[in-house]
């Protein structure tokens, strides 16, 4: 498989847990200071991140709800960084305002029209997956297609544990920020693996190890 290395980068408290409120109160611009170290062409994210904190409110309704029906792919111009979202159903309302450098990942079940609108924006998709994305196929089409050799995984929970599930994950970059959590319901950084298909601990080894800024610790692994 020929796809980008793939870093999944979270900030966590010592719990394990990644709501953002929470965080906000014990850490600070560290996250992102060492996602520019990081240097990854293109970040990544799940639809539930991208509905809490980009999108508008609602979901797309397809007047036709024929779908894109086979692989595929559209690529609007961009600067900078690629910003990628998966959305298997086509269903994110984006503001005009938030286009540029955007691309959703599409099973090959979205409705076409919806693949049209992200087009008539400016905003790029990738179609892969009968069902659900294929992520690995994504990925490799982000590689190719749009020249990205180097990704970040920046979650939610359950995003993070389908790409853990395929095993796409290179490298794992957790930020420690100085506190706990402890309420019931909120996401780990890794969730969502159904037991009954994989229950096997993920053995990792240490790469390195270094405090940012106020008690941040930042720990990069990388699978045993």
């Amino acid at each position: 498989m020929d796809r980008p290395y793939i870093v999944l980068h979270m900030m966590q408290s010592y719990d394990g847990r990644i709501d953002c409120a929470m965080l906000e109160g014990i850490s600070g611009s560290e996250y992102y200071e060492a996602l520019g170290e990081l240097d990854c062409g293109a970040t990544v994210e799940g639809s539930v991140t991208a509905r809490m904190h980009y999108a508008k409110k609602g979901a797309f309704k397809a007047a036709d709800p024929s779908p894109i029906g086979h692989e595929d792919f559209h690529k609007c111009d961009g600067q900078g960084k690629w910003r990628c979202t998966v959305d298997s159903r086509g269903t994110l309302l984006w503001r005009d305002d938030d286009a540029e450098g955007r691309i959703s990942l599409l099973s090959e079940d979205a409705p076409l029209e919806y693949a049209l609108r992200l087009e008539a924006m400016g905003i790029s998709w990738i179609a892969a997956g009968k069902g659900r994305v294929d992520l690995g196929r994504a990925m490799e089409l982000l590689k190719r297609e749009f020249g990205v050799k180097r990704v970040a995984l920046v979650g939610g929970g359950n995003v993070n544990g389908a790409f853990e599930a395929e095993g796409l994950i290179d490298e794992y970059s957790f930020m420690m920020a100085p506190g706990i959590d402890g309420r019931r319901g909120f996401a780990a950084s890794v969730d969502g693996i159904d037991p009954a298909r994989d229950d096997r601990p993920r053995a990792l080894r240490l790469k390195s190890v270094k405090t940012c800024g106020k008690d941040v610790v930042w720990v990069r692994l990388m699978p045993a």
